[in-house]
């Protein structure tokens, strides 16, 4: 549950008193109560969210290398693709580039050192809530795949029951969206 006292205070940090004007018919003017009842949302991407809801900012996620790459991919690509959902599941339409853009430079930066098992949770986060191709986000990972940890995809040429394999079979919407950044970037001719 989310309570009034969570509008006014995100983690420390003190809010205006009401929501950007943008955000008038969002689920938070659609109710009366006390209290607004917020079912399968994981607390910290909403709280982002919210935050945006009410100063117009998404903190740039960020962790130390020291982290490790898994953190880094939890923090930096995993969480603005949760925040995404959200965005995308209450009509936050705003919240949705800034999410994507965070991703991309994640992707872009980190992509390299992501293992196989690391990107597949990566579309398997994006993926397993989305319910058609060629969303914003979905192109933003397609294209992060290709681009920055392509030689997933060709190691995986080599093997024939790889991470990338089963994942392109139980991610159709993802099989999709990389086939057409593959196909945009060149590097695939379906014979015009």
């Amino acid at each position: 549950m989310v309570s009034q006292s969570v509008y006014r205070n995100i983690q420390g940090i003190t809010l205006s008193r009401r929501p950007q004007p943008i955000f008038a018919k969002s689920l938070f003017q659609q109710t009366s109560e006390q209290t607004i009842e917020v079912l399968d949302d994981d607390p910290k991407n909403f709280k982002l969210m919210l935050k945006f809801i009410y100063t117009m900012e998404l903190p740039s996620p960020s962790c130390p290398d020291w982290w490790g790459i898994e953190a880094i991919a939890e923090q930096n690509i995993k969480v603005p693709i949760g925040v995404h959902i959200l965005a995308d599941k209450y009509e936050i339409t705003p919240l949705l580039h800034p999410t994507c853009d965070q991703v991309e430079v994640a992707m872009r930066t980190h992509g390299g050192s992501l293992r196989a098992n690391l990107i597949a949770e990566v579309v398997a986060a994006y993926y397993g809530a989305c319910s058609h191709a060629q969303s914003t986000m979905g192109i933003t990972i397609a294209q992060g795949t290709d681009k920055h940890a392509g030689s997933w995809i060709p190691r995986s040429q080599m093997h024939a029951n790889t991470t990338f394999d089963s994942t392109v079979k139980k991610y159709g919407f993802f099989a999709a969206d990389l086939v057409l950044a593959l196909r945009s970037a060149g590097r695939l001719d379906f014979g015009r």
